[in-house]
């Protein structure tokens, strides 16, 4: 009797009030708001690796981001950034490339389609490749991790009308620490605080550095070398013996904190970039294929940092071309070979396949690859390369005086000994 009356009495539990069944959770709605869609999107997350998926796009930037299907290949991946530049969808699409790396730590092979926008390797197969990270300047998947967190955080920087509040909200949480104290960390958090002029000495040091490193780059004579190495003895007795990379360093660390301003978020751009490029960043490994895009970041931020982008880049072609002739047949070819094919697949990246990371020395099949990526002339003899090479010097250059005409000096000589 007692059992018929418990069944007897039972009523329905009206919505919302009934216990949740064990191991779920009830999602909290997508919000309306577009600052708190932004923040619901990342769930927890400033390396946007575990997104939400809104019913409703409610910011513009993130609508290349939102045609990436859940399974995409990198390859889509990799071509929806290329579309989606100088937006919020960047850091996004990165924090897909990061995701789809995590799985692959004990395949290196497979862990480079994420980290390279070139393209697949065709059947063929080489005779003694290199290991797949030597690129890089490591073989641990680790370190390969860092550069792909290290380039989501500096999509978020990728323009300044991206809104960066909600991953620098995350960052400033302890369990973020790690990043928050990186370059691309700290200017992140930066950006966020108050309004600032940028500090004139961070400026001067970095416009400054900027020419010293360009007349380094500029110099070809006997003579031009010799001025050069009598300046590095007097300056390296108070800076050290590498004098760009310290003045680089002062100056990312004094413009960083005026971040909230245009130009000082771009300059501080510029600065990384260019210790990156050298090899003498702190937040090693310094590569990865993110660099010049790094500087075509900053030219979005204003007039002088897209000047001094400018001019780091011709730096960066200068630099990489002559290594590569001085090092022909030598060890250091290799590093060389790198450098080129970065740049080369900033403009074409579908041009070059990740062979060309892999081959031993600079044969046919990597010359006509890039002799192709840099416009050409088409050849596969060193002689061919190097005019291709350097017609795309002079290029540089010339982009280069019209951005920053207080250096087309140096830049003009730079244009005219590209063409001999």
């Amino acid at each position: 009797m007692m059992l018929w009356l418990v069944f007897a009495c039972t009523q329905k539990v009206p919505p919302g009030l009934g216990l949740i069944p064990s191991g779920e959770t009830i999602e909290a709605p997508e919000p309306t708001d577009p600052a708190a869609w932004r923040r619901w999107l990342l769930g927890g997350d400033p390396l946007a690796r575990r997104l939400k998926r809104p019913a409703l796009v409610r910011d513009a930037g993130y609508a290349a981001w939102a045609g990436l299907a859940a399974d995409a290949e990198s390859d889509t991946v990799w071509f929806l950034e290329a579309g989606a530049s100088g937006t919020a969808s960047v850091p996004l699409l990165r924090g897909a490339r990061l995701a789809g790396a995590e799985t692959l730590l004990a395949d290196l092979v497979g862990l480079t389609r994420w980290l390279l926008p070139l393209s697949e390797p065709g059947p063929g197969v080489l005779a003694a490749p290199r290991p797949p990270l030597a690129w890089l300047g490591t073989e641990r998947a680790d370190a390969a991790l860092s550069v792909l967190e290290r380039g989501v955080l500096l999509g978020w920087l990728g323009a300044p009308d991206i809104d960066t509040s909600a991953p620098a909200a995350l960052l400033s949480e302890d369990a973020w620490a790690r990043l928050a104290t990186t370059p691309a960390g700290r200017l992140l958090l930066a950006r966020n605080g108050e309004a600032a002029t940028p500090p004139e000495d961070g400026a001067r040091v970095l416009l400054d550095v900027t020419a010293f490193a360009l007349e380094e780059a500029a110099a070809d004579s006997a003579k031009e070398h010799e001025a050069l190495k009598a300046r590095r003895v007097v300056l390296a007795a108070t800076e050290g013996e590498d004098v760009v990379s310290t003045r680089l360093a002062r100056a990312l660390a004094a413009l960083t904190p005026a971040a909230p301003n245009d130009d000082a978020a771009g300059m501080a751009l510029v600065a990384h970039a260019a210790l990156r490029w050298r090899g003498r960043c702190p937040d090693v490994p310094c590569g990865g294929f993110d660099r010049i895009d790094q500087l075509k970041a900053a030219t979005r931020f204003g007039r002088q940092s897209a000047g001094l982008a400018a001019v780091w880049r011709t730096i960066a072609w200068k630099g990489a071309v002559d290594e590569l002739w001085a090092s022909w047949e030598r060890p250091q070819v290799l590093r060389a070979m790198d450098r080129i094919v970065e740049l080369a697949a900033d403009a074409a990246p579908r041009e070059l396949d990740r062979s060309m990371v892999l081959r031993p020395g600079p044969d046919a099949g990597w010359i006509l690859p890039v002799t192709r990526a840099v416009g050409g002339p088409e050849a596969t003899s060193k002689e061919g390369l190097f005019r291709a090479l350097y017609g795309r010097v002079a290029v540089e250059a010339r982009a280069a005086a019209l951005a920053a005409p207080g250096n087309a000096g140096a830049l003009g000589r730079i244009e005219r000994r590209a063409h001999r």
